[in-house]
């Protein structure tokens, strides 16, 4: 299996896995965790629109090598890529990654969003 196929592989595990966690906590009203599962599901959109805005493969080779082996995202001259970098290319697709993705990362922190049983966070600024 080469470089591809793995990383592949690895975004098709870990939405597997978030699809059986979604399956099992949503039910239960643990839209937090749901919350937070999703966020998981958007960055790894956004990594794949990033490597495949690279025309250059031996870019698109290198960022998914440092994934495999355990590595943050550099570029060449080692300068680190940003979840907010990422982001931006994304959002310009279509115009909502950005905001989405905020939402999503006021569950993976503490935020005033998990007291979502008493406030609906859709309604906060």
């Amino acid at each position: 299996m080469n470089s591809i196929q793995k990383y592949c592989q690895i975004i098709r595990n870990r939405s597997e896995e978030n699809e059986k966690s979604v399956e099992l906590l949503y039910p239960s009203e643990h839209y937090g965790q749901v919350m937070s599962i999703l966020r998981q599901e958007l960055d790894s959109m956004v990594r794949c629109i990033y490597l495949l805005n690279f025309a250059d493969l031996e870019i698109r080779e290198l960022l998914i090598t440092q994934t495999l082996e355990g590595e943050r995202w550099r570029y060449p001259n080692r300068k680190i890529i940003t979840d907010k970098e990422m982001v931006a290319i994304a959002n310009g697709l279509q115009g909502w990654t950005n905001s989405v993705y905020k939402f999503g990362c006021a569950f993976i922190h503490l935020s005033n969003f998990h007291n979502y049983k008493v406030t609906d966070p859709f309604c906060q600024s």
